[in-house]
């Protein structure tokens, strides 16, 4: 899970705990450049990630990460999904969230 709020990661770590159980596994990072540095040290079945984040957002880690799995010939692609309480900007990056995550 990634995301630079202490109390949004707090609150999705309990809310999947809840829907999945004590054996699931929630390695937490606070921004882009940590998510993706942890994704190429560690197998994961799924990434939680925040849009907006310091150093390097959301989208820009999960552009990173499609490149490694790309050269490295890595398929499928490791499911992430993107997260942001920001709506309305959202709504207007929308295609090129969808993009970064697709590739």
């Amino acid at each position: 899970m990634a995301d630079d709020n202490d109390i949004n990661r707090a609150v999705l770590r309990r809310q999947l705990t809840a829907e999945f159980g004590a054996a699931l596994t929630i390695d937490c990072v606070a921004n882009g450049e940590e998510a993706a540095n942890a994704v190429a040290a560690t197998t994961y079945d799924l990434v939680v990630m925040d849009i907006e984040m310091p150093i390097l957002d959301g989208l820009g880690a999960t552009r990173a990460i499609r490149q490694r799995e790309t050269a490295l010939g890595l398929h499928p692609p490791l499911p992430i999904i993107g997260l942001s309480g920001n709506a309305r900007q959202v709504r207007s990056s929308g295609r090129q969230a969808a993009c970064a995550c697709e590739r």
